[in-house]
This record gives C-alpha cells, sequence and structure tokens, in this order.
C-alpha cells in the first residue's frame, strides 16, 4: 500500500494539532509496517525535522517546484494532488481536520482526522472570519472523505449533529499520549524539575492554554474559597487575550504568591510536573478529546475535569467530575483531592487501569485497518 499523509503540523507545530500527528506517523512506523508511507508538508521547522527518529531515515517530500512552495496553502489544498499522483499514493490520510480538493476525481481514496467541532458549539470563542473558514474547509473535507475518523465519541456525535454524517462513515480512534508519560517518574527526577521552575513540594497543577475556553478563571475563583494551607496552583500554558482576566484576578485577590504561571516549558520536563503533582485540575468548557487528562492519568496523578464534553470518555472512573460553572462544586472537589486521602489513593490507583485502555499501538492497529479496508 502506498500512503500519503499531511504532515504539515507534525513537522512545523509544537502543541495539539502537531502532537497528535506526530503520534500518529510515529505509532504507524512503528507497529505496521506493511505498506510505504510518504509524508508531505510545505516545510520543516528544524525542531522536528527528525521527529521519526530511529524509525525511518525517509525525508519529507516538499511542493514540487518554488512557486508551490511560495502558494503553499494552494498547493496544500490543491496542487498537491497531481503529486501524489506522480508518486503512487493509493491512499491519502489529512491529520489535521481538512483534505485537498479533487483526491476522488483522482483515484485517490482518503481519510480525514476530525478534532472536534467546538467553533460551531461554542462560536463566541472564535474570529467570525475563522469561523467561516472552518465551516467551508471542515464540512467539505468530511463529505469528500471515504472515512472520518473522530478523535472521540463526542466528536463523532457533533459531526452526525453539525453535518448529517451517520456512523457508516464515521469511526472513533482514540488516541494516545506521549510515551514519555508512561515511563514512572524518580523523585529525583521530579525533584530536579521542582528545582528548574522554583515549585514547592505540593502543588496542584493545570495545563492547558490560557483562554476562555479553558476556563482558567473559574479554577481560580474555586481555589480562592479553599482553605488558608492550600498548596500552590501552577497554570502552564500559552498565555492569550484572555490571560489579562486571570493576571486581575490573580492580583485583585493577592494570589500573587500562591499562583505560579509557567508558558514555557521543556517538553521533557512535563512528566514529572504531572507526576509531582498533587491533583490535576482541568474544568474546560469543552475538548475534542482533552489530553492533559491521559497524561495525568499515565503519571497516576488523580484529576477534576468538567462533567461536560467527552472529559468521561478519557478519565472514566480515574476523575472526580464538576459542573465546570459551579465554583463552589470545583472547590470542594478540589479541596476533596489535597485533604481527603483515601479518596486521592483511591483515584491513584484508578488511573493506571483507565490509561491502559489507550495505547499507540492499538490506534496505529485500528488506523491501520481502515487503510486496509478502503485498499482491497
Amino acid at each position: 500500500m502506498q500512503i500519503g499523509f499531511d504532515a504539515k503540523r507534525a513537522y512545523n507545530n509544537s502543541t495539539g494539532l502537531g502532537n497528535y500527528s506526530r503520534l500518529v506517523l510515529q505509532s504507524l512506523f512503528r507497529y505496521q509496517t506493511d505498506a510505504d508511507y510518504q509524508l508531505y508538508t510545505p516545510k520543516t521547522h528544524l525542531r522536528y525535522a527528525n521527529f521519526l527518529g530511529e524509525l525511518s531515515q525517509q525525508q519529507p517530500v516538499l511542493p514540487d517546484s518554488r512557486i508551490q512552495r511560495f502558494l503553499h496553502p494552494l498547493w496544500r489544498s490543491k496542487g498537491i494532488v497531481s503529486q501524489l499522483q506522480e508518486d503512487g499514493i493509493q491512499l491519502y490520510h489529512g491529520l489535521s481536520n481538512e483534505l485537498p480538493i479533487g483526491l476522488a476525481e483522482a483515484n485517490i481514496r482518503s481519510v480525514l482526522t476530525l478534532h472536534d467541532l467546538i467553533f460551531l458549539r461554542y462560536p463566541q470563542y472564535y474570529p467570525r472570519i475563522d469561523r467561516m473558514f472552518y465551516q467551508k474547509k471542515f464540512e467539505r473535507s468530511c463529505r469528500d472523505a471515504d472515512v472520518v475518523v473522530a478523535i472521540s465519541k463526542q466528536t463523532a456525535n457533533d459531526i452526525e449533529q453539525f453535518y448529517g454524517i451517520g456512523p457508516e462513515k464515521v469511526q472513533v480512534v482514540y488516541q494516545d499520549c506521549d510515551p514519555a508519560f508512561r515511563v514512572p517518574q524518580s523523585e529525583q527526577a521530579i525533584e530536579t524539575m521542582r528545582l528548574k521552575y522554583r515549585l514547592p513540594a505540593t502543588y496542584l497543577l493545570s495545563v492547558g492554554t490560557l483562554e476562555e475556553r479553558k476556563n482558567q478563571l473559574n479554577l481560580l475563583k474555586a481555589y480562592r474559597n479553599l482553605p488558608a494551607d492550600r498548596p500552590p496552583l501552577v497554570l502552564v500554558g500559552r498565555k492569550t487575550a484572555y490571560f489579562e482576566q486571570i493576571h486581575d484576578y490573580i492580583i485583585t485577590n493577592r494570589l500573587e504568591k500562591e499562583v505560579i504561571v509557567l508558558e514555557k516549558l521543556d517538553a521533557a520536563d512535563l512528566p514529572p510536573l504531572f507526576a509531582g503533582a498533587r491533583a490535576v485540575a482541568y474544568v474546560s468548557r469543552f475538548e475534542g478529546f482533552g489530553l492533559p487528562l491521559l497524561e495525568a492519568m499515565c503519571t497516576e496523578t488523580p484529576v477534576l475535569t468538567s462533567d461536560t464534553s467527552c472529559f468521561s470518555e478519557v478519565t472514566g472512573a480515574a476523575a472526580v467530575y464538576a459542573d465546570p460553572d459551579n465554583v463552589g462544586q470545583i472547590s470542594d472537589y478540589l479541596r476533596d483531592l489535597i485533604y481527603n486521602d483515601s479518596k486521592h489513593l483511591l483515584l491513584k490507583s484508578a488511573c493506571k487501569e483507565q490509561a491502559a485502555r489507550f495505547s499507540a499501538e492499538k490506534m496505529a492497529g485500528q488506523l491501520f485497518h481502515i487503510y486496509e479496508s478502503l485498499l482491497r
């Protein structure tokens, strides 16, 4: 089988879609070797130029001409098709919500991974021009694809609700997280990380872009309601305009010594950061999957998350659930995770079993089965 991938995000993006794309490709190269894979990208970032490592010495496929490299959005959305034909590609997988136009006319089968349709559920969080662009691109790609891969049942349900595309075309394939999170963290590794970022021995952790949908302001309000001996709260994520509200709340309520904000961390420090936390709080209003939840479970760190969206799909019995807009409820559950040792231990023991439900090998096997079914 000759399979091509949209690898733009894998070679250029440091967060969500980039992490997903790299994980999928690494997993296929490791566990499903009975196919030839070609990775297509308009450019490569030095940081990710060799993300496949020892799995492959293969070089990415770039646009054929200088003009295509200059007009790379057009190449990626349409011009790439002739290049795929020349390379003998039989199936193309768009890993990040979109497919080029004209694959079916070129007799190339197609798979699309759609991560979420949050922009339709919560349009207030997205600029109007972005919503218009996403709507046109995502819906057309869903209809063009032979199979749509949803990363959660929640996303699959949204695809049916908003686009009318039923289960005969949509398949749920859960992702995994970076395998580094499944490596046990030593006390020394955790202590080294703490010293590096000047963190205390006990802390609460929340990881995610500091944006309104992630709901860190309500988390802060709940945190403020905790007893005076509460451990510090560490917020990790890229700052957006929403951070002004977070910062104002911290200053107004004199929480500067208790709330630690870290915007840039080395990726290698994230597993010990999770492992060293007393608990992880992730009270986002809506996600397509919620990767920090799986990362927390892999490090056996108890989780408080929201009772909405896909979160129970990920954490099952390894978390407690609160209404993301009920500050009192969030506060009560945080208090439980901090001070109730038996509850903490119960959730900690559930993490390992729940995390085992997700694996890179399983994900690669399910995707490869889809490819085979389309190319029989």
